[in-house]
């Protein structure tokens, strides 16, 4: 299972409720469908491959940066 975190609020404003007291997140059941739902939304392109930089921090909830041509969320893979 995977929990992405956006970074970008404006970006994902349409996508994420933004006023709850919590993280705003949405899971996933693995990368190939995060993937897929950041394609949906029009992120992507071929010039700039989706990466997910593995994120050695231990003070953090996550454990990945999902990164295009910048940092576009954060995930948690579990």
């Amino acid at each position: 299972m995977i929990t992405f975190y956006p970074r970008d609020i404006g970006y994902w404003r349409n996508t994420f409720d933004f006023s709850s007291e919590t993280r705003p997140s949405k899971t996933f059941e693995d990368r190939q469908s995060l993937y897929d739902y950041i394609i949906e939304h029009g992120v992507l392109s071929d010039e700039h491959p989706l990466q997910f930089i593995e994120d050695e921090n231990p003070w953090t909830i996550t454990n990945f940066i999902v990164h295009w041509w910048t940092v576009i969320g954060y995930m948690r893979e579990e």
